[in-house]
């Protein structure tokens, strides 16, 4: 699939969110913040037609749709926001093996 082509197929715009540790409080836990990463990164979200669970660490994580996007800035645990909609991305498969397009495996938040 061309380039272009792909790219025609991002017909969403995403905000992507990330956690990360603050300051120590008094009980000696850091503090968990979320700060926006990316503003706008293209993307085009699907629901999946089936059931899909991602084990990480112990805990189940229920697969409820799927996103594609060409940028890989996207980690593990970042939330992609499209259209008020929050999602948890649980996994990131590099579709083809050559770098050309993701697929962010998403739980709804």
């Amino acid at each position: 699939m061309s380039d272009g082509v792909f790219e025609s197929m991002l017909n969403k715009t995403a905000a992507i969110t990330r956690k990360a540790e603050g300051q120590i409080n008094s009980l000696g836990e850091p503090s968990i913040t979320e700060g926006s990463v990316f503003s706008s990164i293209p993307v085009c979200v699907q629901p999946l037609r089936e059931a899909l669970t991602v084990v990480r660490a112990g805990r189940e994580y229920a697969v409820s749709c799927v996103a594609y996007t060409n940028i890989l800035a996207v980690q593990v645990d970042d939330i992609l926001t499209v259209e008020d909609e929050e999602y948890l991305i649980v996994g990131i498969e590099n579709e083809g093996g050559q770098d050309h397009h993701y697929r962010l495996l998403l739980e709804k938040r």
